[in-house]
């Protein structure tokens, strides 16, 4: 019963290959490609063969730590482990190694990168990291806690930050204080804080901005019963005035958008107006501004739910895919088309790639890289003008100097970033310094190198959705997005269009109207540095020109692609990645921009998380797939393998499976959206609650995307109070994640030593069983002999006594001779030998015939006989002449 092939909505069928065992052991695509897959006896994967002949292989120790990762170049990935299975040491495949060391709890007190620096971290009694010193730099961080183990003191070099609670855990005020900017030029960096205010059921309905001490913005929001924003207004002194009024559906989709230039709401700027299909699917935006013609927004989807087409004010682009969903082509009416072509780990097919899958050359430059997988220099092929990159400690991009072929700096951009990753500073040759205050994980305010306030920025309700740029002393650009948050058109307080930009698909800026009229967020609402070339999705950086990102996803494997520098699995059309760490499509299933309750949000991803295989399951044929599969992989009984069914995401692949774990996903994901507004606003008043989300995700690795979706927002989230807690609560996951898999891995060895107990105990019974089959056989062949042996005895007699009875007819005697008692004797002993040799009774009154050590008695009987009638005995040990005299 298990599944050998798989039909995709669009008709296009997989092969699947097994072993007895079960493990799946080929895979063929819709195109032919077939992959191959060995294990070990433990099932583990031993070995894997691609459609091109390329091997990779990988091997464990005893306890199941993979110890060797081997790529199809012959590059080694080499990993060691201490006795409790805690990673000490991990060398990469271009052979940079990372060192790790615990406390006696398991806390990790340092960590060296694969350039050799050291970090080194320390704690309180309660677990708590206190501080992070970076050796041989001079910088420390430093945390303190409340008795709640609230985060209330964080510090850096570069800034510090303080925070209060209420009662219920929420945060109420965070006071930011920029310290080491100088070195950026910035002259009086600014003290900004910020205090929050909710309602009884928990929304924030107030932040109230200061700087330096004296009270600016005022933003408020109202909700209504279903805890949906419906109105965001924003005053206060020198501040423009800011007025928003959402609107939803019955399945609480956002549907309408209207921005204001006043807080009364007299002055409508643009209307936007949202569309969904049957399957929640965005079909169409309507951007309606007040000073001109609509812009009009249509999408089109296969059955798939890739995007196929999409029209724009400029034109219509199509799109293609392969089988692997990534982006084969677009075909544009109003620019340059796009063609892309891939090698199966995902990188572009023109462009040459070295271990780990780092870009080496694509045809116009040169790439070079650290030993963590950080690029480091970009050298034109042509010209030799090359672009050098540095980093710090946490693997975060510090500078960017522009060089010509003599060395000469043509320019440079400098990034300074806060003790929660976030990035506070940047400054340029240009001599443009800003200042970056961020909350929530997004920009709120930018300031100059004076410290006064150049933009002020209004958030909407989905992540990156920014609804109104007040540049300070000029005008106010309200900007019009995409399906993507991408700003196509940027509109003026009068509502006309002061800016239109056009892009590729993989982000490119390729054209427009007016480059007087700067806008900071670009490409899928990220922060966008013209100089560098680059976007800021949070985590790093994204180079739009190859694809790829300068450095390797922080969080690695676990987010789900093998492919560590790959944008978004090279399905740009649809979905992005706001962090720098996940995939994520911004509209999925037209997510409205309800606010419901991160707490809320976590507890259905949970409940999702808990049940989404088991949705899945429904079908019977697949819970019984499921339940085999698990059985004969851990060799435990059907009843409990389809008790532990639905954590066996491998599983879900037939069609029926694959519909419901689909739906059950846009669940997850419509439950993420709809929770990012209170994800990014009240996800900071519970720093715990990202340690929940983050244990949840990690118990229940077989809904990976479900749980990380909303963690991924709790993230963002956090970022501006709690990063501690975010370290923390990654350090859980990833020990919850490798305390499940070595507990797995401990059953899998256990289970494998019962096997081997029993195949042990099996070969000595059927080793005993073949000895007795030996003793029975030596038995017969002894009796086989001794009947052999009467036999011939037997017949010589017969022939003594034909001789004899023709010798006496002769003599003409008759009475018995010594000759006859010695031949009866003879005779008597074959008759004996021959029922003996059939398992006949002995007569009575002779001995029955004993071992050699026990036969005394039949010998003297016949030495008695022999005696009387004069003769020898057969038995005799001396001659007869001798027991007569």
């Amino acid at each position: 019963d298990r599944l050998t092939s798989l039909t995709d909505p669009l008709g296009q069928t997989t092969q699947l290959g097994y072993d007895p065992a079960g493990n799946q052991t080929s895979m063929t695509s819709p195109l032919g490609h077939t992959t191959h897959m060995s294990y070990d006896n433990l099932y583990r994967l031993v070995q894997l063969v691609n459609a091109n002949g390329e091997i990779t292989s990988y091997t464990h120790d005893l306890a199941g730590n993979l110890l060797t990762h081997t790529d199809p170049l012959g590059n080694v990935a080499t990993m060691n482990y201490d006795p409790l299975n805690r990673l000490l040491s991990q060398t990469n495949q271009s052979g940079n190694t990372r060192t790790l060391a615990y406390d006696a709890v398991g806390n990790q007190t340092s960590r060296t990168d694969g350039n050799g620096r050291v970090r080194t971290f320390t704690y309180d009694a309660l677990n708590r990291l206190t501080s992070e010193t970076w050796v041989g730099d001079g910088y420390t961080a430093s945390y303190s806690y409340d008795p709640a183990s609230q985060l209330t003191q964080a510090s850096d070099p570069f800034a510090s930050y303080s925070l209060a609670y209420d009662g219920a855990g929420r945060l109420t005020n965070r006071a930011e204080t920029v310290t080491g900017l100088q070195a950026l030029r910035m002259v009086s960096p600014a003290a900004v804080s910020f205090d929050l205010g909710y309602d009884e059921a928990g929304n924030r309905v107030t932040l109230g901005e200061q700087i330096n001490g004296q009270p600016t913005a005022v933003t408020t929001t109202l909700f209504d019963a279903l805890n949906r924003p419906v109105r965001l207004t924003q005053e206060g002194a020198g501040v423009a005035e800011k007025r928003i009024e959402m609107g939803y559906d019955s399945a609480s989709r956002l549907t309408q958008l209207t921005r204001f230039a006043d807080v009364a709401g007299a002055q409508q700027v643009v209307n936007t107006a949202y569309g969904y299909d049957a399957e929640n699917k965005l079909t169409s935006i309507s951007h309606q501004p007040s000073g001109g013609p609509a812009l009009n927004y249509g999408y089109s989807y296969d059955t798939a739910d890739r995007l196929t087409q999409m029209t724009t004010p400029e034109g219509t682009s199509s799109f293609t895919y392969d089988e692997f969903d990534q982006l084969l082509a677009a075909v544009h009416s109003f620019q340059t088309d796009e063609s892309y072509t891939y090698d199966d780990n995902g990188n572009r097919t023109n462009h040459t790639i070295g271990s780990d899958n780092r870009l080496l050359n694509d045809g116009t430059f040169s790439y070079t890289y650290d030993g963590e997988g950080n690029r480091t220099s970009k050298t034109h092929l042509t010209t030799n003008f090359v672009t050098e990159y540095s980093w710090d400690y946490r693997q975060r991009l510090t500078q960017i100097v522009h060089k010509d072929n003599l060395g000469n700096v043509l320019s440079s951009v400098a990034y300074t970033y806060n003790i929660f990753d976030e990035r506070i500073g940047r400054t340029d040759s240009t001599g443009l310094t800003q200042q970056f205050v961020v909350l929530g994980g997004s920009v709120q305010l930018v300031l100059d190198g004076d410290g006064e306030v150049t933009n002020r920025y209004l958030h909407g309700s989905l992540i990156d959705m920014v609804l109104v740029d007040e540049q300070v002393g000029g005008a106010t650009l309200y900007p019009l997005a995409d399906h993507q948050m991408t700003a196509r058109h940027l509109l003026g307080g009068d509502g006309t269009v002061v800016n239109q930009r056009r892009f590729d698909s993989f982000g490119n800026l390729v054209g427009e109207s007016n480059t007087a009229v700067a806008y900071l967020f670009g490409y899928t609402g990220r922060e966008t540095d013209t100089l560098a070339d680059l976007s800021y999705y949070r985590a790093r950086y994204y180079d739009p020109q190859v694809g790829k990102f300068l450095s390797e996803d922080p969080i690695g494997l676990l987010a789900g692609d093998p492919n560590l520098t790959r944008y978004v699995g090279n399905n740009p059309t649809l979905v992005g990645d706001p962090s720098g760490l996940l995939d994520l499509d911004f509209f999925a299933d037209g997510a409205d921009a309800a606010a419901e309750a991160a707490k809320k949000a976590a507890e259905e991803a949970r409940f999702l998380a808990d049940n989404a295989a088991e949705i899945a399951a429904e079908n019977a044929k697949l819970k019984n797939m499921m339940a085999e599969m698990l059985s004969k992989r851990l060799g435990i009984s059907i009843e409990d393998a389809a008790a532990q069914g639905k954590v066996l995401k491998d599983a879900l692949l037939n069609e029926d499976a694959i519909k419901a774990a689909k739906n059950a996903q846009k669940l997850a994901d419509d439950i993420a959206m709809r929770a990012a507004r209170e994800a990014a606003e009240k996800a900071a008043t519970d720093p715990g609650l990202l340690s929940k989300m983050f244990g949840t995700f990690a118990a229940h690795a077989g809904s990976i995307n479900a749980g990380f979706a909303v963690a991924d927002y709790a993230e963002v989230a956090m970022h501006s109070v709690a990063e501690m807690y975010m370290a923390q609560a990654r350090i859980m996951a990833q020990e919850r994640v490798e305390a499940h898999r070595a507990e797995m891995e401990r059953r899998m060895l256990a289970i494998h030593n019962e096997r081997m107990r029993q195949h042990n105990e099996e070969v000595r019974r059927q080793l005993a069983a073949e000895q007795e089959a030996r003793n029975r056989e030596i038995e017969a062949e002894r009796a086989q002999q001794i009947q052999q042996d009467a036999l011939i005895i037997g017949q010589h007699l017969r022939e003594q006594q034909f001789l004899e009875e023709q010798q006496r007819r002769r003599r003409g005697r008759m009475g018995p001779s010594a000759e006859d008692v010695q031949r009866a004797l003879l005779l008597h002993q074959a008759v004996l030998l021959q029922k003996e040799a059939r398992g006949d009774p002995q007569p009575t009154g002779l001995p029955p015939r004993e071992p050699e050590s026990n036969q005394n008695g039949m010998v003297g009987f016949f030495n008695e006989l022999a005696e009387k009638h004069g003769t020898r005995s057969p038995f005799a040990t001396t001659p007869a002449n001798s027991q007569k005299k």
